[in-house]
């Protein structure tokens, strides 16, 4: 009995250190497109979180050449994306044109 309490212990806690250990984050924010950009079939936005303007811009990749063609400079957007914890680019996920501002 000794000897499944340990494991059971031990599994949990392997469990809840793997969790720590998450590398990639979700951003959900109102962001102002400052520029968009496209290399062969890689396509990017150039964004500002309109939340914390002295915050740097972020890069984010966009999978789609026709999403990427209706996002307009200088527009508001309701978007999300996931990126690598300390990465300043990052992968859209969605994204709304905002009426904010």
């Amino acid at each position: 009995m000794k000897q499944v309490r340990l494991l059971v212990i031990l599994l949990l806690s392997a469990v809840m250190m793997s969790a720590c250990g998450e590398t990639t984050m979700t951003t959900s924010a109102i962001i102002s497109v400052v520029a968009k950009d496209s290399s062969d079939s890689d396509y990017w936005i150039d964004v500002q979180n309109i939340d914390d303007p002295d915050q740097e811009t972020t890069k984010v990749h966009i999978s789609d050449e026709n999403t990427w063609n209706l996002i307009e400079i200088n527009q508001y957007y309701t978007v999300t994306y996931t990126r690598d914890k300390g990465s300043a680019e990052g992968d859209l996920s969605t994204i709304k044109k905002s009426e904010s501002e």
